[in-house]
């Protein structure tokens, strides 16, 4: 019977202990997964705004009204603009810096915006729904822009592959929040249902 080398067996010991490692990070991660939310969190009235003033948004906006949720789609909205009327807060993540610098704005000034606009939002007892359609690398202004809003941020939804590295999981466990993942645009109908009615 051949004897395995102690290297061999060294290099296999490390393997199985990272394997478990992760195994127990993903046990810890799994419960914020779920399929869409199990309660409403708002009735049928949204505002739409980007992180970072992508294209996103408008695609949004149009499934929301596909979906019988009045909304707004709303480029520069603030914290002092929001009201009773509105008991949503969609905010996708995007970052565009042809539109920011159409808009006369910069990355500060949009850090500052939505910081405001969420703080906004929790006074108001308006729910915040993150969402990010999934790209293969997200800027890192973005990953910034969503680290800003958890706090206040009562679901996240991801589209695609953009928690391909787990950032999104991580950001759900780490601030206690229900996280949806889908694997395209037109699957998240049933999530974003979810959150409204």
């Amino acid at each position: 019977m051949r004897r395995i080398p102690m290297l061999t067996m060294l290099i296999m010991i490390i393997i199985l202990t990272s394997l478990s490692a992760c195994a127990a990070q993903d046990a810890k991660v799994n419960p914020y997964f779920v399929p869409h939310l199990p309660r409403p969190l708002a009735h049928e009235r949204a505002v739409i705004t980007s992180a970072g003033q992508g294209v996103e948004g408008l695609v949004i906006s149009k499934i929301a009204s596909q979906l019988n949720i009045k909304n707004r789609f709303w480029r520069k909205v603030r914290g002092k603009d929001l009201s009773d009327r509105y008991d949503g807060l969609i905010i996708l993540l995007g970052l565009s810096h042809q539109n920011l610098e159409r808009l006369k704005t910069n990355t500060t000034e949009e850090r500052q915006r939505l910081e405001a606009l969420a703080k906004g939002a929790k006074e108001l007892g308006t729910a915040v729904v993150m969402i990010n359609v999934g790209k293969l690398s997200r800027h890192s202004e973005t990953d910034n822009m969503a680290q800003l809003l958890a706090p206040y941020t009562d679901y996240i939804i991801v589209v695609g592959e953009g928690n391909y590295d787990g950032f999104f999981s991580q950001l759900a466990f780490h601030e206690d929040i229900p996280l949806t993942i889908v694997n395209d645009l037109q699957k998240i109908k049933t999530p974003l249902n979810s959150v409204f009615r």
